[in-house]
């Protein structure tokens, strides 16, 4: 049949021929068809030896996952010539002048006896270069996994065939096992940097490990290179979230923060109310059940509800924050340890437990009554310990708000003494000083025996030049003086006033020099004035 009109029919050619997106063929890829190279990831060590010139000295070279063999073409042509370069895959390479290659599997006892029949005898290899990853599907997870462990694996024949100060250059998936992995080969390296190549793609997981100076230890831990212990999860007690703290915690890459279920949790009021840490609380659970007795499958206090959704002290604020924990914050959290402060009181929880919390003697047991004597002098006890508590806290505060002015005062102080100095308005003698203070110049306190008095009334005045001390002025007008034989402040006014003359008759002679050329250069309107113009030189003699 016919096809329809603007419709053109497909050879069977193109119809056989597999469909690669558009994302696959970038720049590299066309780079690598026209310059020869196997695949579009020889620039990635291209671009790596570029920045890290690890070929450029060595002699012995060994890449493994080495199909189809695009990295072994960059080792050839970037080594030295008759350098030993050795290829090991599971996949069959085509050869490659200069290059050796087997098929094998990196992980057996039967690869390592083929890398050793293939190194000459005494030989240890400078760089050890890996960029293996398994055949990705959709479970990333396992994929990653998978690749770790084969990195390891890796690494295991490096420590075996390198030698001391060698580089080892690795792909890893930047996924939970790659801290650990970074912690294992920075006990065998002096130094490992981790990069990603231009030639990467952005989309990919993949970056790039370079290891520098290998250790070449007697013994490695065999834990090290274990993946079973190597990529163990931790088991150990989980942190708890402060979620007071004004420290900015680090994102955990690896999932949830430290101490963060993922999974919903709640408990009752009466819980947070009674425990003696109730910051922890605030950051375990998500909820917290006011009116608990009439929710199936919770589990009541030691002393039963207390009906706190009844209580005076809870307020609708109360409520609302209390039914959603994870979206409060610091302020929040303030509200709701206040409350708790507010219903332990009503309730009389203070005055059994603050004795014993303090180490001291505790005033009353738990099952004591109000009724039983000596409660009423418990009762002034915990009274008169929170007055204290109360003083001291407000002292504290007190001593913190003068040190917040003190530290502001400083900082004021500072940036005015970086701005004259940016002016150009500090003296040469306040250029040398650093960390001087407006209120450290004229203080006293300093001054503790009489040789540190001696050595302030011999310093010198900020700001003024030694070469040109008051004691030359002083004898100038005291010569100027003597002749009238007597020494008065009319004669230092008179000294000023020359002076005031001497600069007037100074800058009315430059100004008069300035007219003359000024006239000269506009008297010669259509001749190219050539003449190299003395008036700086003029300026300079007057």
């Amino acid at each position: 049949r016919g096809c329809r009109a603007g419709v053109s029919a497909r050879s069977p050619s193109e119809m056989g021929k597999k469909a690669k997106g558009k994302h696959r063929l970038d720049k590299f890829y066309y780079l690598a068809k026209e310059q020869g190279y196997r695949s579009r990831a020889s620039f990635k060590l291209v671009q790596l030896n570029r920045k890290y010139d690890f070929f450029s000295g060595a002699r012995a070279c060994m890449d493994l996952c080495a199909a189809p063999g695009g990295w072994l073409q960059v080792a050839a042509k970037y080594m030295p010539m008759s350098s030993l370069i050795v290829g090991v895959d599971l996949a069959p390479i085509k050869p490659i002048r200069g290059c050796t290659t087997f098929v094998d599997d990196i992980t057996t006892q039967s690869c390592r006896a083929q890398l050793k029949r293939c190194t000459p005898e005494g030989v240890q290899y400078d760089v050890v270069i890996h960029d293996g990853a398994p055949n990705v599907g959709g479970n990333f997870a396992a994929e990653s996994y998978t690749q770790a462990a084969l990195t390891l694996d890796s690494l295991r024949l490096a420590t075996e065939f390198l030698k001391e100060g060698g580089w080892f250059v690795t792909k890893v998936f930047r996924s939970t096992e790659y801290h650990a992995l970074l912690y294992s080969m920075q006990q065998l390296f002096t130094k490992v940097e981790s990069t990603k190549p231009v030639a990467s793609r952005g989309t990919s997981a993949e970056i790039y490990v370079v290891c520098q100076g290998f250790l070449a230890p007697r013994k490695v831990d065999p834990r090290l290179l274990d993946p079973r212990h190597l990529f163990a999860e931790y088991e150990g007690p989980k942190q708890a979230v402060d979620v007071l703290s004004h420290a900015k915690r680090p994102r955990n890459r690896s999932g949830y923060e430290d101490g963060v279920s993922a999974l919903y949790k709640e408990c009752p009021a009466e819980t947070f109310i009674l425990c003696d840490k109730p910051a922890e609380l605030l950051g375990q659970y998500h909820t917290f059940l006011l009116d608990a007795s009439n929710k199936k499958g919770v589990v009541p206090p030691k002393d039963g509800f207390m009906d706190l959704d009844a209580h005076p002290a809870t307020t609708p604020e109360i409520r609302s924050l209390c039914a959603d924990l994870g979206v409060l914050g610091r302020v929040d959290f303030k509200n709701l340890l206040k409350w708790r402060l507010a219903v332990r009181k009503s309730k009389g929880l203070d005055g059994k437990r603050k004795a014993a919390l303090r180490g001291g003697v505790a005033a009353a047991d738990d099952d004591e009554t109000p009724d039983e004597p000596g409660g009423d002098a418990s009762a002034d006890a915990s009274d008169s310990d929170e007055k204290i508590l109360e003083e001291m806290a407000e002292l504290q505060q007190g001593v913190d708000a003068r040190a917040r002015r003190d530290k502001k005062k400083k900082a004021k102080l500072r940036a005015k003494e970086r701005m004259r100095t940016a002016l150009g308005l500090v003296g040469q003698d306040e250029e040398g000083a650093t960390g001087a203070s407006e209120m450290d110049l004229f203080s006293l306190a300093r001054i503790k025996s009489k040789g540190g008095l001696n050595a302030v009334q011999a310093a010198a005045a900020p700001g003024i030049d030694a070469s040109r001390d008051s004691d030359d002025d002083l004898g100038d007008v005291e010569r100027r003086a003597g002749a009238r034989g007597k020494y008065d402040d009319s004669s230092e006014e008179e000294a000023d006033a020359e002076d005031g003359r001497a600069n007037d008759a100074r800058l009315e002679a430059e100004l008069d020099l300035m007219w003359r050329e000024y006239k000269a250069r506009h008297g010669k309107k259509g001749v190219k004035f050539t003449e190299k113009s003395g008036g700086r030189d003029a300026r300079v003699a007057i």
